[in-house]
């Protein structure tokens, strides 16, 4: 006789209900963390982290928070993802639990996810910029493979590169970039400085792990670019067009006394007159402040100074006697040969335009204003135009000279034919004297001060502006365009 075999089930199933594994599982609404586990380095781009629901659809908003752990941050939530962002380079690091709740299949589940945050292979090069007034540009290259990853400011910044591989890098600031101004353009230089080493436009720095590398970056005008210079305050000011127009503060200087006139060469050197002679300073003095000159050249009372090519004029002047003496810029031995011009004390002296060689005089004691050929034989007009006390002159684009009256404070235009126009008054003036054209034709005079009247004045365009005032020490006042208006000679 067969005996059934009645097996039961009932525990297995039981069992298997019970159990998170096996066949038979009871699946209810359920939050998880996408991912689950993670590890970061220090310094590294925020991750992405997103809650995903199960068995049941996610309603309302997902809270997130650090549960645990102060290796990083949560950025604001959007929706069902977060960005969580590690801790800098520097910091060690750590795990951080990062809890998520939110309702789905209409319960408030939980979830979590774990993120070791680990010291950093990797560092970063931080850069202050400060692009001055203008558009700078800084390279970070590896001298491995020569990529290079290119950081643009308009305005002072501190920007930091992505993490990179530990390592020597280069990095370098743009250079020679062109800024237009109303009165003056000028051109602007970038340097780079690391760990108090000197300045210079293309820099090795070293990138250590887990770690910032910090480096300064600043542009500026090249050499004594992009400004107005005048000799005063027992200097050489130089002013840049906002500070002309702005709040008048001087920036650059070369400390030197008893200047009188100035011009500068198409190198970018400034040549200075004083009672003694002649100097140059090359653009890395102006730059940086220096006062030794690069060149020396002795003449006795010198006063006015023209510049045109290799040629260098030098006006003279010894109570009522005077002439102008010519000798090569090129020439480190150069001794300055007299032309024959002899028309009494002269002080203002300028080149014609059109680069004719004709050099245009202004006798102060004479009173007359007279333009020679290139060999300061002859003179063009039969009888001089007559300028009182005529001091300083310039030459605009026109060809017609501006000459100014020291004791009639004013300024008198003279057409290339030699015909004087009327004079024009200048407001608050005491002995008016040197002249500079902007890039716009604007006619600048500056007046002598020997204490504290002397002043700044815009002629033309904005006429009868005065710029700056309570200047002091100056003795005749024979200013400069840096770089001058273009197809105007350099003179004064």
């Amino acid at each position: 006789m067969r005996i059934p075999l009645v097996v039961s089930l009932t525990p297995l199933a039981l069992a298997l209900a019970c159990s998170d594994q096996g066949p038979i599982q009871g699946v209810g609404p359920k939050l998880t963390i996408s991912p689950a586990t993670v590890s970061v380095e220090t310094g590294a781009d925020p991750i992405t982290l997103q809650a995903v629901p199960q068995s049941g659809d996610l309603t309302g908003n997902v809270t997130w928070e650090v549960f645990s752990g102060n290796a990083g941050t949560l950025g604001a939530s959007s929706g069902q993802t977060v960005n969580f962002t590690p801790t800098g380079l520097g910091t060690p690091g750590g795990a951080v639990v990062i809890k998520a709740t939110a309702t789905v299949g209409g319960t408030l589940q939980p979830a979590t996810a774990a993120v070791t945050v680990v010291p950093s292979t990797h560092g970063r090069i931080v850069m202050g910029i400060d692009p001055g007034d203008a558009v700078g540009s800084v390279d970070i290259t590896d001298p491995n493979d020569g990529s290079k990853t290119t950081f643009v400011a308009d305005a002072p910044t501190v920007v930091r590169s992505k993490t990179i591989d530990a390592g020597t890098y280069t990095v370098t600031a743009d250079a020679g970039i062109t800024v237009a101004g109303n009165l003056v353009d000028g051109i602007w230089d970038g340097t780079v400085q690391f760990d108090g080493g000197t300045p210079a436009r293309s820099v090795q720095v070293p990138v250590r792990p887990n770690a910032e590398t910090t480096v300064a970056v600043n542009f500026a005008l090249r050499g004594g670019q992009g400004r107005l210079w005048i000799p005063v305050d027992g200097a050489i000011r130089s002013f840049t067009e906002s500070q002309l127009l702005g709040d008048h503060a001087s920036e650059n200087g070369i400390s030197v006394g008893g200047v009188r006139a100035l011009a500068f060469d198409t190198d970018g050197n400034l040549w200075a007159t004083f009672s003694d002679g002649i100097r140059m300073y090359t653009p890395e003095t102006q730059a940086s402040d220096g006062s030794t000159p690069a060149r020396t050249v002795t003449l006795s009372d010198a006063t006015g100074i023209a510049i045109r090519g290799d040629t260098v004029a030098v006006a003279t002047c010894n109570g009522n006697s005077g002439g102008v003496s010519t000798f090569s810029r090129s020439d480190v031995n150069a001794t300055p040969a007299a032309l024959p011009i002899s028309v009494g004390c002269i002080w203002g002296i300028s080149y014609d335009v059109g680069d004719n060689g004709k050099l245009w005089v202004a006798s102060k004691t004479q009173g007359k204003v007279y333009r020679f050929n290139a060999a300061g034989t002859a003179s063009d007009f039969t009888t001089a135009p007559s300028v009182s006390d005529a001091y300083g002159l310039a030459v605009d684009p026109g060809g017609n000279a501006w000459v100014t009256s020291c004791s009639g404070s004013s300024v008198v235009q003279i057409s290339p034919v030699g015909a004087a126009g009327s004079p024009l008054a200048l407001p608050e003036f005491s002995c008016p004297g040197g002249l500079a054209f902007d890039k716009q034709g604007n006619l600048w005079v500056v007046s002598e001060g020997t204490a504290d009247n002397g002043n700044l004045v815009q002629v033309t365009g904005a006429s009868g502006t005065v710029q700056l005032n309570s200047l002091t020490q100056v003795t005749f006042g024979g200013v400069a365009f840096n770089p001058g208006a273009a197809g105007l000679p350099t003179h004064q």
